[in-house]
């Protein structure tokens, strides 16, 4: 109204128009008084409070993929939820990563050769910083994988070296080899077990069972790992040639 004059209080609250609109600078209490261009004294005033809004919680409902091979290249990992904000935040197993904001429901991040060398269930945390806001979190599995069996030809009741790209160190006495012939599986403890970096090496002795038939003096078998590291199992599968001592 041109028949009064608008001011706002404390400085710096915000910024009142000649129309009497009120643009509010931060959160605050401000109050917004008219006085009368005729009369001075005459003068009325509101308080208002600015509130900061609150942000909301965030929601992980899976990470795209969730499973991972150990030993892989760094990798791409979209986190699908709701109530992400372009100031989210990201931890892998307790660590920062930069998050990419693509929409409210999707982030997605980059996990590195490095978190992706060990196999274990690792947390991915999303977090929106207070007023309000919140940490959700989900989990990505990086599998350890069968690196190779060798020598790849045998002769019976000899072992062969099996390395496992991703093994924790921890968990080498649980690593079971399995051996399958003709659909029959065989079980097989390591002899020995070390670690070379993230990679196990596994001597194992071939089963006893395990032989060319009568009728052939060799035979073709597949081989798999099976481990179970951090809760998790994985198969790796590559075949052998086992052949007598005379082929």
């Amino acid at each position: 109204s041109t028949s009064v004059t608008w001011s706002v209080s404390p400085t710096g609250i915000g910024a009142v128009s000649s129309s009497g609109v009120f643009t509010p600078a931060g959160p605050g209490t401000a109050t917004i008084t008219a006085t009368s261009t005729q009369d001075s004294k005459k003068s009325s005033g509101a308080a208002v409070t600015i509130a900061v809004p609150s942000n909301p919680t965030p929601t992980v409902f899976n990470l795209s993929p969730e499973s991972l091979s150990a030993g892989s290249a760094p990798q791409t990992v979209a986190i699908i939820g709701a109530g992400f904000l372009s100031s989210s935040q990201v931890k892998v197993n307790g660590v920062d990563h930069a998050a990419t904001f693509v929409s409210a429901t999707e982030l997605t991040i980059s996990l590195t050769a490095a978190d992706l060398a060990t196999a274990g269930s690792y947390p991915v945390a999303v977090t929106n910083l207070p007023p309000g806001g919140g940490t959700a979190t989900a989990n990505v599995s990086v599998v350890p994988t069968l690196g190779s069996v060798l020598p790849s030809s045998v002769v019976v009741g000899s072992t062969v070296t099996v390395s496992v790209i991703g093994a924790d160190p921890n968990t080498l006495s649980n690593n079971i080899v399995n051996f399958t012939q003709a659909g029959r599986l065989f079980a097989a403890q390591p002899s020995a077990a070390t670690l070379q970096g993230s990679t196990a090496i596994l001597t194992v002795p071939l089963p006893a069972r395990i032989s060319p038939t009568d009728s052939s003096s060799s035979l073709s078998i597949a081989t798999s790992v099976s481990l179970n590291i951090n809760g998790i199992s994985t198969l790796g599968n590559q075949e052998i040639h086992v052949h007598s001592p005379a082929h």
